[in-house]
């Protein structure tokens, strides 16, 4: 009893000085947790009639991310606050009554402009279905009284109860704040005062570790949290509008740029002419094969023309390999949607953009329709780079990552996935201490899972070992040392982790009946000047192999294929392969049904389109066309051909090719429109 007095004394008596500050910052922030979630509550009881599809669990599960994109922006908003509260001052200064004043009122201000702007985006939301982001700044730049006299006059005039809401909130909070009351006597001695001066600093720069970590949305994450990563915690794109705030959507989409809709065909007949990207394929007899996707991590072409990945030159020569093959895309970020959805990255990237609430079309929504399964498989942490949120997005009903490998690798860690003696899977071991779980053991699991799901099934693959700071197992360390470059080995480690996956996925009796696509998300580090041009810098493989052979309408196609192709073109082209009748709205083309000499692809890079037919390349930067080169024979762009008087016409239809591509894909990400209902 005597110790346990003692310990509480302790406690009581520990210095005010150095606890009180943070106790405040921690009580503080705790209301404006709770302030932004009844601000989410509010959302949704004014909203409710847009929601009648969501249910009581999946509401919890909404609001519980929620507290994710709160935590950010609170981080962000209070951080000048949060500063002058721990920041290391004589402590007479900190508690005098100016500058706790200084402190309230930064805290006060930036907390009640978050509720004010989430009360507004409350009423805005019904008119355009998705919280506000930085571009409704420009929207309505021209309207009377701009964005402030719109909000007013909708906000606090038709919904009067908001104007009472927010005064009885401004005065909570600021009754409620938690001032930095002076505690006496305490830096009397020259023991306090040391121990105030050694503790106060170290304070002050630990508080930061966890306040970077809340901006970031938590340190699991290679990038920070953004806009598409709230499609994770919803199945119904619209319920994204639950789960984030206005202001973190307002901050986070401040430096990515508007999608820009030119108005290059006032004869939109003519427009429609030229392109559409309203497709139909036409199924003939589907025939259920199942379908895998792998997004090889860097996998160039100049990698394979290097002989640094062995075992996918051998999927090439036993299936179908395209040897003009183009990422739509210089990023992780570009390639899901551009593969998966056949959305290429042209301006924006999809993930960042103010449309990434876009409804979306994919070959796994298309398939799930058709009454397949579909699962996404990346061994990065749960959230990495948005990718979780966009499988769920268009359309996978399963994500398998990093959590997802450890819980099953601790349950089946003597497991022989390839039975050759020597168990697989390791958990945490498998990590790479940087980046993802090693290609090996999570393309082994993977395999292993794919197996579970039920037939048909649509299951995409994302490697991660082949990537920055280029990670490798110690076992293979003096196993792959071919190249110059760390990359290089990589490379071949995930080359050979393909294998190890094939060689899984062969005992399993899913195996024969399913088309592979291996394709590169984009090119990475080039060593050769073959590569280092705009058109090299997107050129991947896309290889198809299946068991048997691939065939189109009932004619076996093998080998190298010298038609050009792009990402976009691969989910209509399994679509078509699969027998699947649909109407659907694609940036791509069947690669098999579309005649050699009609094929085409495009890309963007550094403000440039570039139009890909049959021999020509052409550089168009929006308005005019300033380059032409013979892509086929020119490996290094050394030749613009472009004033060669022979061209002109051929620069004019490619050029009003491109406007078509470009107006159409542009009108549909402003409207939300890359659906059809």
């Amino acid at each position: 009893m005597m110790k346990k007095n003692r310990i509480l004394d302790r406690i009581t008596n520990l210095d005010k000085t150095l606890w009180k500050p943070l106790v405040a910052v921690v009580c503080n922030f705790a209301m404006a947790m709770i302030l932004m979630t009844i601000c989410r509550l509010l959302f949704y009881l004014d909203n409710r009639e847009l929601f009648t599809d969501l249910d009581l669990p999946h509401f919890f599960e909404i609001l519980k991310g929620g507290l994710l994109f709160d935590l950010s922006i609170l981080c962000y908003a209070d951080a000048v606050w949060i500063l002058l509260m721990l920041v290391p001052l004589p402590y007479n200064l900190r508690v005098s009554e100016w500058y706790r004043k200084i402190c309230k009122w930064f805290y006060v201000i930036p907390n009640l402009i978050l509720v004010l702007a989430n009360l507004a985006d409350t009423v805005y939301f019904p008119y355009v279905k998705q919280r506000a982001t930085f571009q409704i700044f420009k929207e309505f730049s021209n309207e009377s009284g701009g964005l402030a006299g719109v909000f007013i006059k909708e906000a606090f005039c038709s919904h009067w109860y908001f104007t009472l809401l927010f005064i009885l909130i401004a005065a909570a909070v600021w009754y409620v704040y938690i001032e930095l009351e002076p505690v006496k006597d305490r830096t009397d001695t020259l023991k306090n005062r040391i121990t105030y001066w050694i503790t106060t600093p170290v304070l002050f720069v630990l508080i930061w570790i966890p306040v970077v970590g809340g901006m970031r949305g938590g340190f699991a994450y290679t990038t920070p949290l953004g806009v598409n990563q709230a499609n994770q915690y919803v199945d119904n794109a619209l319920h994204t509008g639950i789960v984030l705030n206005t202001p973190f959507s307002i901050v986070r989409t401040m430096h990515t740029g508007e999608y820009i809709v030119p108005d290059y065909f006032e004869d939109r007949n003519q427009m429609f002419s030229i392109y559409s990207p309203v497709t139909h394929i036409e199924g003939k007899t589907p025939n259920n094969m199942n379908v895998v996707v792998i997004i090889a991590e860097s996998f160039g072409l100049e990698y394979k023309n290097m002989g640094l990945m062995p075992f996918v030159d051998s999927l090439s020569q036993q299936g179908v390999y395209f040897k003009f093959s183009f990422s739509n895309g210089t990023r992780s970020i570009d390639a899901m949607p551009s593969i998966l959805s056949s959305i290429p990255k042209l301006q924006e990237s999809f993930f960042v953009s103010d449309c990434s609430f876009n409804k979306v079309t994919s070959l796994a929504s298309v398939l799930r329709d058709k009454g397949y399964s579909t699962s996404f498989f990346h061994g990065a942490s749960n959230g990495s780079m948005g990718l979780e949120a966009y499988a769920r997005q268009s359309g996978f009903e399963n994500y398998y990552g990093m959590n997802e490998y450890y819980r099953f690798s601790s349950e089946n860690s003597s497991t022989d996935a390839d039975k050759d003696g020597i168990p697989d899977f390791a958990g945490h071991a498998d990590y790479d201490k940087g980046w993802a779980i090693f290609d090996e053991p999570f393309l082994k699991y993977s395999a292993l899972q794919i197996g579970q799901m039920k037939e048909p099934f649509c299951a995409s693959l994302f490697t991660a070992t082949s990537h920055h700071p280029f990670p490798m197992p110690d076992k293979y360390k003096d196993v792959f040392t071919k190249g110059t470059h760390p990359m290089h080995r990589c490379i071949q480690y995930s080359d050979y982790s393909l294998e190890q996956f094939f060689k899984v996925a062969k005992l399993e009796p899913w195996f024969d009946n399913t088309l592979f696509i291996i394709t590169a998300d984009h090119t990475s580090k080039s060593a050769n000047p073959l590569y280092m041009n705009e058109c090299a810098l997107f050129r991947v493989p896309i290889i198809l192999y299946k068991p048997g052979g691939v065939y189109v309408d009932g004619e076996q196609i093998q080998g190298e294929q010298t038609a050009v192709v792009h990402h976009a073109d691969i989910m209509p082209t399994v679509l078509s392969l699969l027998g699947v009748d649909t109407t659907l709205v694609t940036f791509g083309q069947d690669i098999f049904r579309t005649p050699v000499e009609d094929k085409i692809a495009y890309n963007f890079n550094l403000g440039l389109y570039q139009y890909y037919n049959d021999s020509l390349m052409l550089q168009f930067d929006g308005e005019n066309a300033v380059g032409l080169y013979r892509y086929r024979t020119d490996s290094i762009l050394e030749n613009n051909i472009i004033e060669n008087v022979q061209y002109s016409e051929t620069v004019d239809a490619l050029s009003l090719s491109m406007k078509s591509i470009l107006q159409q894909y542009l009108e549909r990400m402003k409207g939300d429109s890359l659906v059809i209902e």
